[in-house]
């Protein structure tokens, strides 16, 4: 479904990703793991088409999609969900999740997502007439999955979505993504909170200084040794 081939990124003379290639299969979960500043966003933000590859192809349905404007990427079923979140904060929950909705042929289907999105974060539901700013950060990540949700994409591109939460909302969040998964959707995410990312994961690449270190099972990283070392705290 989503096919990197060695992509290199810089900003300015300073490169970030250097040559990564990953792949996201129809119905797959994979994580992008790795520390702050290893790449993982402006990897994310590439397929996005927020940020222009030097070197490299990124593919969307066996369509090279890397030099598409962002609208584009969009409107061809990805959608991005950054860490900050970016909602509108003086708008409601509801105004803000409509506005997720503007995709072309998806208006007609807005009040059946909308009650989709409800049923998977009930606490949107029961605050959806609530100012966006006034919320919660667990509330406010929730609220940004739930705007991504409205435009009924075939991928979802979660940046970091643990940023700045504290870990009972972190857990919380989880298992919400853990329902989208049961559903069936197709999850790139990227993540600092290792476990909480590989036990969501089918697979996970590990990005380390703009290189792919490890790539495999979810399941088979957790008891990687230097994942273990580097990630968790293990000797």
């Amino acid at each position: 479904m989503i096919r990197v081939e060695g992509i290199e990124v810089s900003y300015g003379e300073i490169p970030v990703l250097k040559g990564v290639s990953i792949e996201v299969n129809e119905g797959e979960v994979v994580a992008v793991i790795g520390s702050n500043g290893a790449g993982k966003s402006t990897l994310l933000k590439s397929i996005a088409g927020l940020l222009k590859p030097k070197k490299g192809r990124i593919f969307y349905q066996g369509i090279q999609v890397g030099k598409l404007p962002a609208h584009k990427v969009v409107r061809s079923g990805m959608v991005y969900i950054p860490a900050e979140r970016e909602l509108f904060p003086q708008m409601t929950v509801q105004e803000n999740l409509e506005l997720g909705a503007y995709t072309s042929g998806i208006a007609k289907a807005k009040r059946e997502t909308l009650k989709f999105v409800f049923a998977l974060f009930p606490r949107l539901a029961e605050r959806k007439r609530q100012l966006a700013g006034t919320m919660s950060g667990g509330e406010q990540q929730m609220l940004a999955i739930g705007r991504g949700l409205m435009s009924r994409p075939k991928v979802l591109l979660l940046d970091e979505p643990s940023t700045g939460l504290a870990p009972i909302l972190v857990a919380e969040m989880y298992r919400q993504l853990h329902r989208l998964k049961e559903e069936g959707s197709t999850i790139l995410l990227a993540e600092q909170q290792i476990p909480a990312a590989l036990s969501l994961a089918h697979r996970a690449y590990v990005l380390e200084n703009g290189l792919i270190r490890l790539q495999g099972r979810a399941n088979d990283l957790l008891e990687e040794p230097e994942v273990k070392r580097a990630y968790l705290g293990v000797a």
